[in-house]
């Protein structure tokens, strides 16, 4: 060092750590580091002045010399690869910030690869969600390298964990948001991160992220999914949980074998992620029109369908929020009987989607819906069976055979054949889904309808119940149900056994597939990594190990079984993708002679199971007399560190637990404010309900009372009407009765003028010139009725003045229109024809005075 420069290395490490000379806390990292390395255990006291105080890790991984954090940070790492879990579970919440903030966005590489490295141990020592969880909010950042930093480790997370491990559940809503950065580097490390998800997720990811992307982000997606559908992804990096547990497996199986290493991943096909636990529950009643009620029972089609639309498109969700949707349930079980098709096809899609939304909480609705949709089946529209067989399938696949089969059979034997045939199908359909066979009493109940089915009238119906018999034997064997089939002839037994050997179920009741105990135990292992062994391989592995007949094992079995399985663990961690954690730092554990305890000195003690403890302290006795403890004082230690190991991990999953009970509680609380005013709206709604109740019972009040006062009117009516037809009926009774002698009349007449007496008609139109003899003659024509007064009004109104004939013209012909009777008819043309000889009569008396004049 030159004379200009101070020598930093005489302060103590504490001072030079947070010395205001960014040389002097270089010094300062890198000798933390080395100090790091050197410690015997997670354990070391060299450890717990930094967990004691985690800010100070905080600032050293955000110091203001890029060269100095880029050193602190390759500390931090060192801290926790040698610390163990304790120190990431201690230093998570504190540096996780400062390492997204500084270490992500930094511009030198090795600065980023580091921080990248720390993250990936926080996440291996310990739980993966709470690390991705304090990231996230980084994705939303505003400086464009601090995100697109973020989205690169996260791409380096599930590239080495894979999204079995760590959940896409937490960054999947931040996808779309950061397709449409304003930044390409952004987009382009997003694309990287959602191909890595589709290696893992498959299809599944399509169908949780396409719908809010835009098509042309969907197609490059697409073709990038394209190019990687066929590659296989692997688990490249073990968390400290699953390394454990292969250790444990392999010392349990007696593994000596050096040659045969720990496998790091699953080479085998990845389990299939389902994505209906990967996005958050929808309230889809808060979304649905507020007059749904009022809508759907409208009389007007039209508006039944419209209603129904915005339903649909609000119904379409992959996730239902747990709460009670009988009311829905049953308004579109109503709508399902509706005689619009349109309204039918809605409905059976609504139904659809809330099957596959609530799943297997849906099983309590279903008898409300099953035996409208089965009934419905007799349409013949495509679309609208194709609408029906949707909803029916989702139905089964949230519920089993034997809660849908009652009312599958029940339609079985409906009238329509249209509907027999659609739900002999749905049965075929459940029949090769079904995982789990029917009992011998449902196989009964099941052959007894096909076989009423095999002999229907109808070719269409019969080929169903050929089908239907051939799946069913296919679960079942010939032998359980030759019993029900010897009824049928050849012929049909000949189209049933084409079927039986076509069917394809997922279901046998033979004995031979049911699993016994162990199988299943060794399937359950089997689910696990690749390098664990199942259950049954290692039971049989144990039974060959020599034991002694007090049922003890000896030292040396136990050194020579444990030693094999923990060396060949320590050198594939020499040769693996995991750096390794730490060489030999004493003479004792590099002397070849104490080679067990160099394998196992990677992981400490607390590494090691108590077995493997128990020999190595019988085995190396006289060796470590020199540290002052005697065998039984070392046991002693290394279960009490072992259960100090585990009261901390419980300690830190209580913690999680709660803040996840918090979480819970904040959310429930949230959610009673929703429902107590969801209570509020109701409240009013069921009062503006009531008044308008009221008013519409007013309103039907006053329709009564107008209703009684018109039924009042319409008596008076009719009797005015009776009173009227009795007087007509009367009349026509009385006026064909007179007669008229035209020349009586005539001679009368004549007398009258000759004489001179003249005297002018009373009370009538009649000209003045008719004298009396002429009025009495007239009225003679009557002598003999007394009902006939409207008949003399009528009569006398004619006048002989040429003045009043239109008038009299037109009396008469509003009296012949006022009747239809045959009897005034005749009356009519009996008083034209006197009125013509009236007019005769008076133009000869006129041309006499004429000619006396």
């Amino acid at each position: 060092m030159s004379a200009e420069e101070p020598d930093y290395t005489q302060l103590p490490l504490e001072e030079r750590l947070q010395h205001k000379v960014w040389k002097a806390r270089l010094e300062a990292y890198q000798e933390l580091t080395n100090q790091f390395q050197k410690t015997a255990d997670e354990n070391d006291p060299v450890f717990k002045p930094y967990l004691a105080n985690p800010e100070l890790f905080k600032k050293i991984v955000t110091d203001s010399n890029v060269v100095a954090q880029e050193s602190g940070i390759t500390a931090l790492c060192a801290l926790l690869e040698y610390g163990g879990t304790p120190a990431a579970t201690r230093l998570r919440q504190q540096v996780i910030p400062g390492l997204c903030e500084k270490g992500l966005s930094s511009s030198r590489a090795g600065t980023k690869q580091k921080t990248i490295e720390a993250l990936l141990w926080l996440i291996e020592l310990d739980s993966p969600d709470p690390v991705v969880e304090l990231m996230v909010p980084y994705l939303s950042a505003r400086l464009p390298k601090l995100v697109a930093g973020t989205v690169k480790a996260l791409y380096e997370i599930y590239s080495q964990f894979g999204a079995q491990v760590v959940s896409p559940k937490l960054i999947l809503p931040s996808l779309p948001k950061l397709f449409s950065h304003a930044d390409r580097t952004v987009r382009a490390e997003t694309s990287n991160l959602t191909v890595e998800l589709f290696l893992w997720m498959g299809d599944s990811l399509e169908q949780i992220l396409f719908s809010d992307l835009k098509p042309v982000q969907q197609k490059d997606l697409t073709v990038a999914f394209e190019k990687v559908k066929d590659q296989k992804p692997t688990q490249k990096r073990l968390l400290k949980s699953q390394q454990i547990a292969n250790e444990q497996n392999a010392a349990a199986a007696g593994i000596a074998d050096e040659d045969n290493d720990v496998v790091m991943g699953s080479t085998d096909e990845p389990a299939t992620i389902d994505p209906y636990d990967l996005v958050e529950p929808v309230d889809v009643l808060s979304k649905l029109p507020s007059d749904l009620t009022t809508r759907v029972t409208s009389a007007k089609w039209k508006d039944r369908v419209e209603v129904l639309t915005e339903v649909e498109k609000e119904m379409n969700v992959m996730k239902y929020l747990d709460v009670d949707y009988i009311e829905l349930v049953r308004i579109l079980a109503k709508c399902i009987k509706d005689v619009n098709i349109q309204v039918v096809s809605l409905a059976a899609k609504c139904i659809e989607f809330m099957a596959k939304g609530l799943r297997t909480r849906f099983q309590k609705y279903i008898q409300t819906v099953l035996t409208p949709l089965l009934e419905r089946c007799k349409e013949k529209k495509p679309s609208v069976l194709d609408a029906l067989n949707g909803a029916l399938d989702a139905i089964f696949q949230c519920s089993s055979l034997s809660e849908v089969l009652p009312d599958t059979l029940d339609a079985m034997k409906s009238k329509t054949p249209q509907v027999r045939s659609a739900t002999c199908q749905y049965l075929i359909r459940i029949l090769k889904e079904t995982k789990i066979p029917p009992t011998k009493s449902e196989v009964a109940e099941i052959i007894t309808s096909a076989v009423k089915l095999v002999g229907d009238t109808l070719p269409d119906v019969r080929t169903r119940g050929f089908e239907a018999v051939g799946t069913l034997m296919k679960i079942c064997g010939e032998r359980e149900l030759n019993s029900h089939l010897d009824s049928i002839d050849d012929l049909k037994m000949k189209k049933i056994k084409e079927f039986y050997e076509n069917a394809e179920v997922k279901s046998k009741m033979n004995s031979s597939t049911k699993p016994t105990k162990a199988s299943a135990s060794s399937v359950v292992s089997a689910t696990g990594s690749k390098g664990s062994v199942p259950k049954a391989s290692s039971t049989k592995r144990k039974s060959t190990i020599g034991k002694p007949s007090s049922g003890i094992p000896s030292s040396s079995s136990l050194s020579s079984s444990s030693l094999g399985a923990t060396s060949s663990i320590a050198k594939k961690r020499t040769t693996s993708s995991i750096p390794s954690k730490r060489g030999p730092t004493s003479p004792l554990k590099s002397d070849p002679s104490n080679s067990r305890l160099g394998s196992v000195g990677k992981s400490g003690l607390t590494g090691r199971s108590l077995q493997s403890t128990t020999s190595s302290s019988l085995h190396l006795n006289g060796s470590n007399n020199s540290h002052g403890l005697t065998d039984a004082e070392r046991v002693e230690l290394e279960q009490l560190r072992q259960e100090k190991l585990k009261w901390q991990q419980e300690r830190e999953k209580q913690k999680w637990s709660l803040e996840e009970s918090m979480n819970d509680s904040s959310k429930l609380m949230k959610e009673i404010q929703q429902l107590s005013s969801k209570i509020d709206k109701l409240n009013e709604q069921h009062t503006s309900d009531l008044m308008t109740i009221k008013s519409r019972e007013t309103q039907l009040q006053r329709a009564q009372s107008d209703l009684e006062i018109s039924n009042l009117k319409i008596s008076q009516l009719e009797n005015e009407i009776e009173l009227i037809q009795k007087q007509k009926s009367a009349s026509a009774f009385t006026v064909p009765s007179f007669t008229l002698d035209a020349s009586s009349i005539s001679n009368s007449f004549h007398g009258s003028l000759n004489n001179g007496h003249q005297k002018p008609l009373q009370d009538s139109n009649v000209s003045p010139y008719v004298n009396e003899s002429t009025s009495s003659s007239l009225g003679g024509l009557t002598t003999g009725t007394k009902s006939i007064d409207g008949l003399d009004r009528r009569v006398s109104g004619l006048s002989i003045d040429s003045n009043d004939q239109k008038e009299n013209g037109a009396l008469y012909t509003r009296a012949t229109l006022d009747t239809s009777d045959e009897s005034w008819r005749r009356a009519a043309e009996v008083t034209s024809q006197l009125k013509a000889r009236i007019e005769k009569m008076k133009a000869k008396s006129r041309a006499s005075s004429q000619r006396n004049l």
